[in-house]
């Protein structure tokens, strides 16, 4: 039962990814990690759980990377 709402999980990421926000992401990937944490999760559903942590954290690199560009494109316009 807990592998089919991990799948789950994985799937609904998929369809939201692009709309969702960082901090949304953020708090995801805090409660992925956070299951990872626990003894009780069978061994299949922490590869997956990994998984979807990894793929959140690149996500989250890339919005965090396009904000700090934006940042340094606008604190080279100041300067000028």
């Amino acid at each position: 039962m807990r592998s089919d709402r991990i799948r789950g999980r994985g799937e609904e990421m998929k369809k939201e990814e692009k709309t969702e926000s960082f901090e949304s992401k953020l708090k995801r990937l805090e409660e992925t990690a956070g299951l990872l944490e626990r003894e009780d999760v069978p061994l299949e559903d922490a590869l997956q759980l990994y998984e979807e942590g990894i793929h959140l954290h690149k996500e989250c690199e890339k919005i965090l990377e396009s904000a700090r560009l934006r940042i340094e494109k606008l604190s080279a316009g100041e300067e000028k």
